[in-house]
């Protein structure tokens, strides 16, 4: 699934960022990022079109060596997620112009990186292939329930 992302966290920021909808800006919290602290190369937020933080909303993840910044607008393609038993679903994406379509086809070391983030899956998480991640995201209503 083609889309697009906003950055709100780069995985070289030590600390959480959030999103000052007021403001239209990103403002630095006192919470260490996970995926700072697990290792995670790449950029997270949220999935363009689908709410936007503090609102309910779709998080998405993507590892990529690439270089930006906090509210770039990314075209992305979904390939997979980790369902979260609290709702709180993380998407996995790839930057549109590269070649995987499903999480089975990242390079070994993402792949390990990413299930490094979420090491223990509890009862009602998984990871999920790519037609399954997309189907959430097209079902009605789709965002985060927090």
């Amino acid at each position: 699934m083609e889309c697009e992302m906003v950055v709100e966290q780069l995985s070289s920021q030590e600390f959480r960022m959030q999103y000052d909808e007021k403001h239209d800006r990103f403002i630095q919290t006192q919470y260490r990022a996970l995926g700072h602290i697990r290792g995670f190369v790449g950029i997270y937020g949220w999935l363009v079109g689908f709410g936007s933080p503090p609102q309910p909303h779709l998080d998405v993840m993507a590892p990529t060596t690439r270089s930006y910044i906090n509210g770039d607008i990314v075209k992305i393609r979904v390939i997979g997620c980790f369902k979260r038993n609290d709702g709180d679903n993380k998407f996995v994406a790839v930057e549109s112009d590269r070649q995987e379509q499903t999480l089975a086809d990242l390079p070994e070391a993402e792949l390990s990186m990413l299930k490094k983030i979420y090491p223990r899956v509890d009862e009602g998480e998984r990871w999920l292939e790519r037609e399954e991640s997309v189907a959430m995201i097209q079902e009605p209503g789709a965002s985060r329930r927090s």
